[in-house]
């Protein structure tokens, strides 16, 4: 499944939706809506029922605890961050002119740091408290239309140096 189907299943599962929402949910264009929706179809992913594109929840259900779904999710992940860093850079160097002002710029840090037992506590405590945060703002129960184009994405993570440097000599796998 590319990243803009994903886009578009992700749509739907807010609630069931005709194409022409899908496009003002996503701001995508109809070529691409109409070409993903195919494909979702034919993977058993959506149907329609009264018209409207909605979930099978019995064709999801089975994709979702494949190992290409783990793949998937894998590659999903991947290209988010890829496009991120990309966009991040773009701004930065000037290759991407954005009329948005410095609060809804794409925002990337990454640190190189040692912590101390004491202090890698405080941190987990942090990011568990982060995570808590952004799990509840998903259930917010807003009035207002939500628009698929209008979310954030957010990545954090660590890791240890010692992983990125076996990883550097590994042979190369695919996805």
């Amino acid at each position: 499944m590319t990243l803009i189907e994903r886009i578009v299943l992700e749509s739907i599962q807010s609630g069931s939706k005709s194409v022409a929402k899908i496009i003002v949910n996503t701001d995508l264009t109809q070529n691409i809506v109409d070409k993903s929706v195919q494909n979702l179809l034919q993977k058993s992913l959506v149907h329609y029922e009264d018209g409207s594109l909605v979930v099978n929840k019995k064709g999801f259900s089975k994709f979702a605890i494949s190992y290409d779904y783990q793949m998937e999710k894998r590659y999903e992940v991947r290209n988010i961050v890829d496009s991120c860093i990309k966009h991040y850079f773009d701004e930065k160097m000037g290759i991407r002119n954005t009329n948005e002002n410095l609060e809804h710029k794409t925002k990337l840090s990454l640190k190189k740091v040692w912590m101390t037992e004491e202090e890698e506590k405080i941190y987990n405590s942090l990011i568990f408290n982060l995570n808590h945060f952004l799990s509840k703002l998903g259930e917010s129960k807003s009035k207002k239309p939500r628009f698929i184009k209008n979310k954030k994405i957010i990545y954090f993570g660590s890791c240890d140096y010692n992983h990125i440097i076996d990883e550097q000599f590994k042979i190369p796998a695919s996805f």
